[in-house]
């Protein structure tokens, strides 16, 4: 349900934005746009009332923990220009790579990235606190 919630709130965020010529927008940004703009005013509404909920209910089975440790990344940094594989693909493909960043962004928590080194040439390692 928190994904869900989250993929379709940035989409409406993006759509938002006054674009005056949506053929000069990246091809990802664009489906972004396009997914946003088809939202009603009502299930806007509705997806914000659930993520406050889900916000609520994370925060409360967290309280007994002071922090949380876990990878920034699922996996290890990509290259520039290899992602997404398919433009297509962007919004399914994001959430594999961000699995532990967007619950803490779309509940509201505080969270810091930290370097870790490196796994082997040019791949940065970071844990999110």
């Amino acid at each position: 349900m928190l994904l869900e919630c989250a993929r379709t709130l940035i989409c409406v965020g993006i759509a938002a934005i006054p674009i005056e010529n949506i053929a000069t927008v990246d091809r990802v940004v664009r489906e972004m746009y396009e997914h946003g703009r088809k939202v009603s005013a009502a299930d806007y509404i509705n997806l914000v009332a659930v993520m406050h909920n889900t916000a609520r209910a994370i925060v409360q089975r967290l309280d007994a923990y002071d922090a949380l440790v876990t990878p920034t990344m699922t996996k290890p940094a990509m290259r520039n220009g290899s992602f997404p594989s398919r433009p297509e693909r962007y919004l399914d493909e994001l959430w594999t790579w961000i699995a532990f960043e967007y619950p803490f962004n779309a509940t509201g928590q505080p969270a810091i990235t930290l370097p870790a080194g490196f796994r082997r040439r040019d791949f940065r390692l970071g844990y999110k606190l």
